[in-house]
């Protein structure tokens, strides 16, 4: 709810409206996943820890003013979904509900009567956080557009990954972070580090709005892609 995001005092960004935004999580969302939630951090007003339940505040409690924002902004995002996947709550009060595991560090949007039935996964840049839920496994990832992705190539990408970003229509950039938001990704999805997905994880082919990939050269994967100015949006899910 835009009032638990902002008190009901704000307006959604101008980009919410425009509709090649729209068409692009409508994408996202054809991809698979069950519901998606992107809060823009500027959004989200200083009293909004005040919907955090108990065992997110003390949490909250111990980091950092930059960590304390993308992760409020996180956990708003899985409150949305919670309300989406149980019917469109409005009415349960977002203190009883849970976006994070008490012995782990993954977060969780369960339906608003407690119950869990989806897998969840988010992200955050320093614009964005976006939450999705899928009954499969799900993980998502949003990066911002930079060339610095350029001087990591050799550590996440495959002689063949680079190739593919020298060839790309997209550019050596875009391709090389979609390319590393796929791997990003599938870390969440598997729940594996990231430098296993950087070597288990091959990524065959590169485009603006879909991608492919393997996994232990398994059967071929699809990673859905939407980018909202330069930042990259990837969504990988029932894997």
């Amino acid at each position: 709810r835009m009032k638990d995001v902002s008190g009901g005092k704000r307006l959604p960004p101008k980009w919410i409206n425009i509709p090649a935004a729209a068409d692009q999580t409508t994408g996202l969302m054809a991809a698979g996943c069950d519901a998606l939630t992107v809060i823009e951090l500027t959004t989200v007003a200083p009293f909004a820890d005040k919907v955090l339940s108990a065992d997110e505040s003390k949490r909250f409690e111990n980091m950092s003013d930059r960590r304390r924002r993308s992760f409020l902004a996180a956990r708003l995002a899985c409150k949305r979904l919670s309300r989406i996947l149980s019917g469109n709550d409005t009415e349960t009060d977002p203190r009883d509900i849970t976006t994070v595991y008490a012995d782990k560090p993954s977060p969780c949007c369960p339906l608003t009567d407690g119950r869990s039935a989806y897998a969840c996964s988010v992200s955050h840049d320093d614009r964005f956080a976006v939450a999705v839920a899928c009954t499969g496994r799900v993980g998502v990832d949003v990066e911002k557009m930079s060339e610095r992705v350029l001087k990591s190539q050799s550590f996440f990408m495959s002689a063949q990954e680079e190739a593919l970003g020298r060839e790309s229509r997209l550019g050596e950039i875009e391709t090389s972070v979609r390319i590393w938001s796929i791997k990003e990704a599938v870390t969440k999805a598997l729940d594996i580090t990231l430098t296993d997905a950087w070597h288990r994880v091959q990524v065959r082919s590169v485009g603006s709005a879909e991608s492919r990939f393997q996994i232990d050269d398994q059967d071929p994967c699809t990673a859905v892609h939407a980018a909202v100015g330069q930042h990259v949006f990837t969504l990988v899910c029932r894997l």
